[in-house]
């Protein structure tokens, strides 16, 4: 199948979700059942929680943090944008969304409160951008075929 078709929408069912499939290494295949690791432990009589634990777990944790990573500042985004159209986290409870909502609500022509809608938009972004550096930086640290710059 052609990485295109891998990553359309249409095949994962989820408009949103067709970036994270086509950017993450398929691990549901059997990859590491021919892997010499795997097969060196399985001939030293190791029982398969064994080279789970041991040696399949270290290998896939670091893809699994960097996704988290990368997907948390989409869900925040997601939720705030949600909660602006009101569709989200309802009055009594505050979300970086409802709190611009209410600014946007008090603005009129005679007197703009500029910080209700600013402040809860820098934190947003802020947020976003760094969670995604955090998830950068944590994939350029935990690449295995990324090349060690002295």
């Amino acid at each position: 199948m052609p990485s295109w078709q891998k990553c359309s929408p249409a095949r994962t069912g989820f408009p949103w979700a067709a970036g994270a499939s086509c950017n993450l290494p398929d691990y549901s295949s059997g990859w590491a059942r021919h892997r010499a690791f795997v097969d060196a432990s399985r001939v030293l009589g190791a029982s398969p929680a064994r080279i789970v634990l041991r040696h399949i777990l270290p290998n896939v944790y670091g893809v699994i943090i960097v996704y988290l990573t990368l997907t948390i500042p989409s869900i925040i985004l997601y939720e705030s944008f949600l909660s602006y159209l009101g569709l989200g986290v309802q009055a009594p409870q505050a979300s970086l969304g409802s709190l611009i909502a209410d600014g946007a609500e008090r603005i009129n022509s005679i007197r703009i409160y500029w910080w209700l809608i600013v402040y809860p938009g820098a934190a947003l972004a802020l947020t976003l951008l760094a969670l995604n550096f955090v998830g950068d930086g944590l994939r350029d640290a935990w690449d295995p075929r990324s090349e060690k710059k002295d």
